[in-house]
């Protein structure tokens, strides 16, 4: 009888060598601090959830499930009773001169390929850019209801994370917090490299989006054949031809320009005239 998807899973699971690591944690800090730094970093994370959800980004599950446990556990955040509240009309009156642009922005767009303007207009009330369905009525009728935080809420955010950034033990949590979780997956590494890269070699086929690699640097070996990207290519010249693939002085060349430099067409193509080699090292 065959097993279920779950319990071939766990069937796999086991083939894994896993790590325990128990007993009293020695952090080498004392345990008030500790204790601080934690609630530091929770009170950091529910500013991360808020902002990610208002700009409707998704947000880690495990993460998002841990914080709602938490949220109905008020925190002791004594650290920030110090941190004097910044005015927002005290920002407003310091003079701020941007930096000149001597080039428009979108002088080198073609004004065909750009989207046509759907009549929306926007208008800056109190620090924060409202978007309106039309341009000529800015009334608050039609204004789009986006979400969007309380600029003296943000600046109070603002100054909570800049006072994380300058705290010593947080600081120290934190990096010995992810030097612990470095130092585990490499014993994870060391002892389940050979059995992750068999499953990794299951996968049919290798292509730009299945890596089996992730360095610094990508061997294009790594990602397809000679075939692979000879069917790339003759594809993208048969349905691209006019794309800007290269730009030179200042010159946009799209692919056809570059095969008409290069006196080759896509039926000239050939795995002989790529002659692509894989070249193996770290260069």
């Amino acid at each position: 009888m065959d097993l279920y998807p779950k319990e071939k899973e766990r069937e796999g699971e086991k083939e894994y060598q896993r790590v325990s690591i128990s007993g009293e944690e020695k952090c080498g800090v004392p345990f008030t601090d500790l204790l601080d730094a934690a609630k530091c970093v929770v009170k950091a994370l529910f500013i991360r959830e808020k902002y990610i959800g208002l700009s409707m980004q998704s947000f880690c599950r495990t993460t998002a499930s841990y914080l709602e446990e938490l949220s109905d556990r008020p925190l002791d955040m004594g650290i920030y009773e110090e941190i004097p509240e910044t005015s927002v009309t005290a920002d407003l009156d310091q003079t701020v001169h941007p930096p000149v642009s001597t080039t428009h922005p979108y002088e080198n767009q073609d004004p065909a390929c750009m989207p046509p303007d759907i009549g929306y207009g926007c208008k800056m009330v109190n620090g924060v850019v409202h978007i309106y369905t039309n341009k000529d009525t800015m009334e608050k009728s039609t204004e789009l209801e986006l979400p969007y935080p309380d600029l003296q809420d943000y600046i109070n955010d603002m100054n909570v994370m800049m006072a994380l950034i300058i705290n010593g033990p947080v600081k120290s949590f934190c990096y010995r917090r992810l030097q612990y979780l470095s130092s585990k997956f490499q014993m994870h590494i060391l002892l389940n490299e050979m059995k992750e890269l068999a499953a990794q070699k299951k996968v049919p086929h290798r292509d730009f989006y299945n890596i089996r690699k992730v360095d610094t640097h990508i061997h294009a070996a790594s990602c397809m054949n000679q075939k692979h990207l000879l069917r790339f290519i003759k594809r993208a010249m048969k349905k691209y031809p006019g794309e800007i693939v290269h730009v030179e002085r200042g010159k946009g060349q799209t692919l056809m320009e570059v095969f008409q430099t290069m006196n080759l067409t896509a039926f000239d193509l050939s795995v002989d005239t790529l002659d692509m080699h894989a070249v193996s090292g770290g260069g």
